[in-house]
């Protein structure tokens, strides 16, 4: 799982486009505490914009599929997603995604190493062993594994008895 202030996903909008001042300008690209923050509002007007060709084609078929435009909406919502994980930081956005951790690979024991499990007839033959113990004992045990009842309080009666 990608960390908090990591894109997700590919942005829509090459890097490359971000220094372009109409760029900037479309998506309200601004500078505060150090870092350029664009706002999210025109930065989705841009996108949908952008993808105004692909619409087109879609609409140009006879029979238009449905696939396609959730296909270009799901586009639009993992560019939001991505900018609202990078917080709207251009810096962060356009990032080049982290390098996996390279794992190494798991070493399987040879069949003569590996510990042998517990098969089917041992089990049984254990359950058996404590279904045929002393069913005296038994007893014995589930009275000293119960606990013993507290005694009840009985109220002093108000009779008096008579001699």
């Amino acid at each position: 799982m990608a960390p908090a202030d990591q894109p997700t996903s590919q942005p829509i909008l090459a890097p490359a486009l971000w220094s372009d001042p109409d760029v900037r300008w479309l998506t309200g690209a601004h500078q505060a505490d150090g870092h350029d923050y664009f706002l999210r509002e025109s930065y989705e007007e841009l996108l949908w914009w952008l993808l105004l060709p692909s619409l087109l084609r879609i609409a140009a078929d006879a029979t238009p599929a449905r696939t396609a435009i959730a296909h270009l909406t799901a586009t639009i919502h993992e560019a939001l997603s991505a900018a609202q994980a990078a917080k709207y930081r251009i810096d962060v956005l356009t990032a080049p995604p982290p390098a996996p951790i390279p794992v190494p690979p798991l070493k399987a024991a040879p069949i003569d190493e590996r510990p042998a499990a517990a098969t089917a007839p041992e089990i049984q033959s254990e359950t058996a062993e404590q279904e045929t113990a002393d069913p005296k004992q038994k007893l014995v045990d589930s009275k000293q594994a119960s606990p013993k009842p507290k005694p009840r309080k009985t109220k002093p009666s108000n009779r008096r008895s008579e001699p």
